[in-house]
């Protein structure tokens, strides 16, 4: 338990460098007595200890929760592990890929009553943006999935409910979808009424499919749709956009 406690915690510091030049690009505009690096620095220390919390509570519950992250549980244990890794990429790889152009089709219809900035992410290269995926694929999922919706799950079931993951899941993906409400406050966008009901269903529909991915592929599926996601989201929908 503690190797595994240990591993995703480093992932998810391994996630927080690999991500560090689009982590940078959305400080730079804060205002603050701090540098962008310093910022930067506090925030993923923040960060960090947050995963650590959620690791634990994944690592703790996720049994009992009736989810796993299989791959990364055998890599921790010294064990072989578990068959077709290749084809469960694939597969949550064409899920993320698809959540991404759903989210962008909602962006695209609801564009005439919220700013294109809600939707269309800000200036910066393609690489620059597309480190955006090791945040979300990694750290966004050990928080989200791995540590939020195991503990809804495990509390949905001890309430009795007999369908406990599914509203564990949805109740997951609101709070992720929650989340972003800090960076669109930074961006100076209004939160107005349209704003936050996209946000809250873009990133809901996301989170509920990554979710799924949880339950049917375990973290690791999750992670993967996320991060595959993240690099349509954030990089490649909108070169062909522009």
């Amino acid at each position: 338990m503690k190797r595994l406690w240990a591993l995703l915690v480093a992932l998810c510091a391994a996630g927080l460098l690999l991500a560090s030049p689009f982590l940078l690009a959305t400080v730079r505009g804060v205002q603050s007595s701090m540098s962008p690096l310093a910022l930067l620095a506090v925030q993923a220390l923040q960060t960090l200890l947050l995963c650590a919390l959620a690791a634990y509570a994944g690592v703790r519950f996720a049994p009992a929760a009736g989810l796993d992250a299989p791959w990364l549980r055998a890599l921790a244990e010294g064990r072989s592990p578990p068959p077709a890794f290749g084809s469960m990429a694939i597969e949550a790889a064409a899920v993320g890929s698809i959540t991404a152009v759903a989210v962008t089709a909602l962006g695209l219809m609801q564009r005439a009553s919220v700013p294109d900035a809600l939707w269309r992410p800000a200036s910066g290269g393609f690489w620059m943006r597309a480190s955006s995926a090791f945040y979300g694929g990694i750290v966004e999922e050990v928080l989200v999935r791995w540590g939020l919706l195991t503990a809804f799950a495990l509390l949905a079931r001890r309430a009795g409910l007999r369908v406990a993951f599914w509203p564990a899941n949805v109740l997951a993906a609101l709070v992720f979808g929650a989340l972003h409400f800090p960076s669109i406050a930074l961006a100076r966008i209004p939160l107005t009424g349209a704003v936050v009901a996209h946000v809250l269903l873009a990133n809901g529909i996301a989170g509920v499919v990554f979710g799924w991915m949880f339950r049917r592929r375990g973290l690791e599926g999750a992670m993967v749709a996320h991060g595959s996601a993240d690099v349509w989201l954030q990089a490649a929908l909108p070169a062909l956009l522009a």
